[in-house]
This record gives C-alpha cells, sequence and structure tokens, in this order.
C-alpha cells in the first residue's frame, strides 16, 4: 500500500492558478518541506529611459549643490 500524497494535484493546480492570475510567488509549507509555485511568465523590461532621467537629475542636483 502506497502513502497518500502531501499535496494533492489538485492543491497545486489552485497554487498555479493563483500564482499565474495574480503575478505572485505562492509558498506552502508542510513538515518543513516548502513547495514554491511561480508563475511562468517572464518579468517585464526595464525602462531604461526612466532610470538615465533620474540619473540626469541626480548630476544636475550634486553639481548645484557642490557635491563630485
Amino acid at each position: 500500500m502506497s502513502a497518500s500524497a502531501i499535496v494533492r494535484q489538485s492543491d497545486l493546480r489552485r497554487l498555479a492558478a493563483v500564482a499565474k492570475r495574480d503575478g505572485v510567488r505562492v509558498e506552502l509549507e508542510i513538515n518543513g518541506m516548502i513547495i514554491r509555485v511561480s508563475p511562468d511568465h517572464s518579468q517585464p523590461a526595464v525602462d531604461a529611459s526612466a532610470e538615465s532621467d533620474l540619473d540626469r537629475e541626480l548630476a544636475a542636483f550634486e553639481a548645484k549643490h557642490g557635491y563630485s
């Protein structure tokens, strides 16, 4: 006789649905064992232009206030 599964397939499917729907990683801990379920989509690309705008603003601030 085999032992019953710690987590059923239906439970994993529900966790995966929540992870995908909300874009989050779901963690489940049972008896010290952690099961993580993550969405299968890639992270959105970072807009580099916004970062360069912040760099220019910081450089202008430093120049104005005498920072080197």
